[in-house]
């Protein structure tokens, strides 16, 4: 249990999580993850999970409290349909709600991912100042039934990162990585 709101609880890290085969309806968020929490986050798997409908984002991410951050976070075969009917893809979040926050982890994969319909308001996968978020992988994902290729194809389909480390985008053929990227892609 990783939530602050209640202290009589025993804490502990949060540590090798696998949500597998599900499917997500929300009129709030497909999944929050980290919200109000400072107690390190890490091996945490989405595994074949369909977002069918989220009004908000499919996956909000929050910075964790107290200087912790995240480990590995995956999302493995995972499809979020729907994306033009919600506010976002992928929002980044401070530990309460504050929109547009970084977060920090060492890496965040998409491996086999289809994400149809992308909203017209942008994604953001922003990373702290200092720790920042180490790795970001697109591996084998489309976006609108097109296939990231290339790290251009990010920012015209409306995901914006900041303050990555190394920045993988691996197609079907290629792989291209972006050396440390401190500022952020338009």
């Amino acid at each position: 249990m990783a939530l602050n709101q209640y202290p009589e609880l025993p804490r502990r890290e949060t540590r090798n999580i696998l949500v597998k085969d599900c499917t997500v309806w929300t009129l709030c968020s497909g999944t929050r993850i980290g919200w109000n929490s400072n107690e390190t986050i890490d091996e945490l798997t989405f595994e074949n999970v369909d977002f069918i409908f989220s009004r908000l984002q499919g996956v909000a991410m929050h910075g964790l409290k107290d200087g912790k951050h995240y480990g590995t976070v995956r999302f493995l075969n995972c499809r979020f349909e729907r994306g033009d009917e919600s506010e976002t893809f992928f929002h980044s979040e401070g530990p309460a709600h504050e929109p547009n926050s970084p977060f920090d982890a060492d890496s965040i994969l998409f491996e086999n991912c289809k994400i149809d319909r992308i909203s017209e308001h942008p994604s953001e996968i922003i990373g702290g100042d200092d720790y920042g978020i180490k790795e970001l992988h697109f591996r084998n994902t489309t976006i609108n039934n097109e296939l990231i290729d290339d790290p251009s194809d990010l920012a015209r389909m409306k995901i914006r990162t900041k303050n990555v480390g190394r920045l993988i985008v691996t197609g079907k053929s290629n792989d291209d990585i972006l050396p440390e990227t401190k500022g952020e892609t338009k």
